[in-house]
């Protein structure tokens, strides 16, 4: 069955941020342009969405990805999840979304794992292509190191990972002097960007602390492009996007 998959609820849509159904297609689909044209991705490929959320980037690879490829995504929240295996699987047998169930204190307090416990849903050098899509902007450093290892040992030899991050350069350090919760913190731990809601939910990274993370984990960039989120102007004039953006593969075996 191929047939139509609707958008999700408005709580949904407003649970992760967005404006509105409009701002989840447009996303969707820049990102699906991205892995596309930018990473390769194509219809045959095993795809890995980290951090699935409500299916904005699922949704909009329904008519790409197809068998003998897959897509599989995780999340920490369960309705998420929930909602993409009630929506999207029967539509697309070939899509698989798991719930992450680990410990945490926003999206899932009652989660039974620590996240060292927690493994990515697939196996060892089967993932093609993947995508963090404003995952580790929200991680803490442990998380995030766990994150970045499981992302090493999915990747196949010639996989790719598209990671959308915060990077702190000069030009990040300095419109961070002026918010009103002070510079981010750069060395890797949970950075009190901006306080949204009484929770401290964005994290930063020093780009050489970053560097020395993903070699830790088996990783390398192969690509960098600036985000605007600073004021940079865009890498692409024609394809601005907001985080920075980090092209990994797997380090040689």
């Amino acid at each position: 069955m191929t047939g139509t998959i609707t958008l999700p609820p408005a709580e949904h849509l407003q649970w992760i941020g967005s404006t509105g159904p409009d701002q989840f297609i447009r996303v969707g689909r820049r990102y699906r342009d991205f892995l596309v044209e930018d990473c390769g991705l194509v219809g045959e490929h095993r795809f890995l969405d980290i951090g699935c959320g409500t299916g904005r980037i699922a949704i909009a690879l329904a008519d790409v990805i197809r068998p003998p490829g897959a897509y599989v995504g995780f999340d920490v929240w369960r309705g998420g999840v929930d909602w993409c295996r009630a929506a999207i699987t029967p539509q697309r047998p070939w899509f698989r979304f798991e719930h992450a169930d680990i410990a945490e204190a926003h999206l899932n307090p009652d989660g039974r794992l620590a996240v060292e416990e927690w493994r990515f849903p697939v196996a060892d050098a089967s993932i093609d292509r993947a995508l963090a899509l404003s995952v580790f902007t929200h991680l803490d450093a442990p998380t995030a190191r766990h994150y970045l290892r499981e992302l090493a040992r999915s990747l196949k030899p010639d996989g790719i990972a598209l990671v959308t991050v915060f990077l702190v350069d000069d030009a990040g350090a300095a419109h961070l002097a002026g918010w009103p919760h002070g510079p981010a913190l750069l060395a890797g731990d949970r950075a009190p960007l901006l306080d949204r809601f009484g929770k401290d939910l964005f994290a930063a990274w020093d780009p050489a602390a970053l560097d020395a993370e993903l070699a830790a984990a088996g990783l390398r960039a192969v690509r960098r492009e600036a985000g605007d989120w600073c004021g940079r102007a865009p890498a692409r004039p024609d394809r601005p996007h907001h985080q920075d953006h980090l092209y990994l593969a797997a380090a040689p075996r």
